[in-house]
């Protein structure tokens, strides 16, 4: 098996999550506790209302048309989604 070519963001205990590396996830929704679920679903909420979109359960995509100024552009906005999740959530 293996780590996955392209990430994504998974959030809470490491032994809550080892079923997304297996199609369990389709079909018993997303592990982890409520509250994780809920940091989860405002991360992604809030990338969205920021400009970028992360799907939860597919990987991202990145390729050489995105430039430098667009790496630090999300990486800005993942930042700031984090912190926005983590003071709704935490």
């Amino acid at each position: 098996m293996g780590a996955p070519v392209m990430p994504f963001l998974i959030f809470g205990e490491r032994k809550d999550y080892e079923k997304v590396w297996s199609e369990k996830i389709y079909h018993e929704g997303d592990p982890g506790s409520d509250t994780d679920r809920a940091f989860l679903n405002s991360f992604y909420s809030e990338t969205i209302k920021n400009g970028i979109f992360f799907h939860q359960r597919h990987h991202w995509f990145s390729c050489l048309s995105h430039t430098e100024g667009d790496v630090k552009e999300t990486l800005g906005v993942v930042e700031k989604c984090l912190d926005i999740a983590k003071k709704s959530v935490l």
